[in-house]
């Protein structure tokens, strides 16, 4: 049986793999020169699946997974950018990024109380793998350079990684959906 930590999980793996599909196909249309504006647009589809799938919908989570995610990966993508300094591995800039985009994202789960109490042990793990993830994954970017999958580097050495392991502790610190059933009443005389 899959404990309630496990069963959002499938459903943000399944939102990671809807993004990549969907930016491969926009880059295949619109081309590689606007490949950071497809990959910020299509974040919404990270948390797509389990609002539609979860089988339980929460505007607060449709809030947290359709905007603030968003909002924070774009501040991730712009704090690397500027602790770029041009001449070093990228690894500092996708640390910092990482780091930025899990701190926020995990703070809005406290702030909205979408997670669980006493999960701030498992939120500071994650948010130091995340932050090495976006290190290692900046780092390594181009190591699809000069391969068909050139214009997917990106996306797949830094996002797609990114957004599963963000999904693996995201799913571990949520909180459990409260069970909305029939109130027991008393049998008629």
């Amino acid at each position: 049986m899959i404990t309630s930590w496990r069963r959002p999980f499938p459903l943000f793996v399944l939102g990671a793999l809807l993004y990549v599909a969907a930016v491969v196909l926009c880059l295949t249309q619109a081309g590689a020169d606007s490949v950071l504006s497809v990959l910020e647009l299509l974040v919404p589809l990270f948390g797509l699946p389990y609002l539609l799938l979860g089988g339980r919908f929460a505007w607060a989570w449709a809030l947290y997974l359709l905007l603030l995610v968003p909002a924070f990966h774009a501040l991730a993508v712009a704090a690397a950018i500027r602790s770029t300094n041009w001449s070093g591995s990228g690894f500092q800039p996708g640390l910092v990024g990482g780091l930025v985009g899990a701190l926020l994202s995990f703070a809005a789960l406290f702030a909205l109380r979408l997670a669980r109490p006493g999960s701030g042990l498992i939120m500071a793990n994650g948010t130091g793998v995340l932050a090495l993830l976006g290190g290692f994954g900046v780092w390594k970017m181009d190591m699809l350079a000069g391969t068909p999958l050139d214009d997917y580097g990106l996306l797949l050495v830094l996002y797609l990684p990114w957004q599963i392991v963000f999904g693996f502790f995201l799913s571990r610190v949520m909180r459990a959906p409260v069970e909305i059933g029939l109130a027991a009443e008393p049998a008629p005389a």
